[in-house]
């Protein structure tokens, strides 16, 4: 990231810094969403009183926050996957894909 500024613009070099930092942010704010939507979900099973109806919604919740937290993982997996294949160093987040 030494080069990544000339003359104070940044240049391509920048890129790979510049994704690592949004897919840092991405995964926080899908983590905190993740957390808001079990929390929540839970709540709905708890207030349910035994309706089936309201029951019905709270696993729809829950079923939906799981899908999305295995997408996310499975994200980092289909990179990794891809970086093996094509013999490319990758680090996300701090975490090195080899």
């Amino acid at each position: 990231m030494d080069n990544c500024i000339s003359g104070g613009v940044a240049t391509l070099a920048c890129i790979p810094a510049l994704f690592n930092n949004i897919i840092a942010k991405g995964i926080g704010l899908a983590s905190l969403g993740l957390l808001f939507f079990l929390a929540f979900s839970a709540a709905k099973f708890i207030t349910s009183g035994g309706d089936p109806a309201r029951i019905s919604s709270a696993k729809k919740s829950l079923t939906y926050a799981l899908i999305g937290f295995v997408i996310i993982t499975g994200s980092f997996l289909i990179i990794t996957i891809i970086a093996t294949i094509t013999n490319t160093d990758c680090q996300l987040v701090g975490i090195n894909c080899h």
